[in-house]
């Protein structure tokens, strides 16, 4: 990532966290967050990050125009749930239910670019056709995919300390909808669907058996995960 966009400062406790908002996402600036989980070589811990986690973006300053290192919403997490430090937990719960619902406030995680805008208009356009679709063959619309039916089962193990493998919890589902004769919706719209249900979960990459591992976090399905969720997300 390379570009160039407003500076939204925060402040955590008696530190300044700054953010920036590209293509409707939000990037928080590195130095900032290792600063509050008080990492000493914030370059070191950048570089451990998967690539569409990490990024440069440019900032005017009364000093003239300066790059800065940021971090994605999942190499935030990376970074939080990596650390042992007592304040990675309450700095988790302060991005999550402060940060985040403050720069959603506009429906999106604040102005889009015109190429966001283009992506967003061609979503909704491809989710119009689905819909007429659905209408002319069944007549009203009904959610055929279980998504939310699946999540009112699951509702007793949303859980903030636990995380799920990705793989794993579509796997549950597709079994769920075996089960209900449901004709399961493909992962990328599962998942999709799945966190604007529920905006509390987020996707993340994390340590899972010493392998770099696409989780789910917020949501356990997976029993004997449970205590391991509780000693990685602190």
């Amino acid at each position: 990532m390379n570009d160039q966009n407003a500076v939204v400062p925060f402040q955590f406790n008696d530190q300044q966290v700054r953010t920036v908002v590209r293509d409707g996402a939000p990037w928080f600036v590195a130095k900032d967050v290792c600063g509050v989980l008080e990492i000493n070589n914030s370059r070191k811990a950048v570089s451990g990050l998967d690539d569409d986690e990490k990024g440069v973006t440019k900032s005017d300053t009364p000093g003239g125009e300066q790059e800065l290192s940021v971090l994605s919403e999942s190499g935030l997490y990376t970074l939080i749930v990596r650390s042992n430090k007592p304040q990675a937990k309450p700095f988790r719960r302060w991005v999550t239910h402060e940060v985040l619902p403050s720069i959603r406030k506009n429906g999106f995680y604040g102005s889009l670019s015109k190429e966001g805008m283009k992506t967003l208009v061609t979503d909704v356009a491809a989710e119009v056709v689905e819909i007429l679709q659905t209408r002319q063959q069944k007549g009203p619309f009904v959610d055929t995919t279980g998504v939310k039916e699946f999540l009112g089962w699951l509702d007793h193990d949303l859980k903030g300390d636990r995380f799920t493998r990705k793989g794993d919890l579509y796997d549950v589902y597709k079994t769920w909808c075996v089960e209900h004769g449901i004709k399961a919706d493909s992962s990328a719209h599962f998942f999709l669907r799945l966190y604007r249900a529920v905006p509390s979960l987020k996707g993340a990459r994390i340590q899972v058996d010493g392998k770099r591992t696409p989780v789910v976090v917020g949501i356990s399905v997976n029993r004997e995960q449970d205590e391991a969720g509780k000693a990685v997300l602190g």
